[in-house]
């Protein structure tokens, strides 16, 4: 639980602004297909969702990446706000929970995630989220 106050006191306090107005509900609806290509292990159908202009700007071919995911039990939407959405992903059997966070562009219309960037595990992978709070509960860890 620190983990989560960390990132939402990132959120207040940083000057993170939306450039366009986002729709919630469109943000969810991706973050929700996002979220259920990790759960159900289709990694491949996450490259459309991953902003074409963060690919150009950093001149990346999407064809020669793997969009790096994780492989959770559960997913939950914990806040949204501007572009911005926070998840925790988890598995109950594992004992295990992950905060994740997106940032959100609209590209012709089209919500698209902006990258972190190529993963530090290995750079055949990029990474869609921008922030992620690691192991924020276990089995073993039951601080709130």
């Amino acid at each position: 639980m620190k983990n989560l106050f960390i990132v939402l006191l990132f959120l207040t306090s940083s000057q993170i602004f939306a450039q366009d107005k986002y729709d919630p509900f469109k943000m969810e609806f991706v973050t929700q297909d996002i979220l259920t290509s990790f759960v159900n292990g289709t990694a491949d159908h996450l490259k459309k969702h991953i902003s074409h202009k963060w690919l150009e700007d950093n001149s990346v071919d999407i064809n020669e990446k793997f969009v790096n995911n994780y492989a959770p039990q559960y997913y939950d939407i914990l806040f949204m706000k501007d572009n911005l959405v926070i998840v925790k992903i988890g598995s109950d059997a594992l004992g295990w929970a992950h905060l994740l966070m997106f940032e959100f562009r609209i590209e012709d219309g089209v919500y698209r995630v902006v990258p972190k960037g190529v993963s530090d595990a290995h750079e055949s992978y990029i990474d869609p989220w921008i922030e992620v709070a690691s192991m924020i509960c276990s089995d073993t860890n039951d601080e709130d």
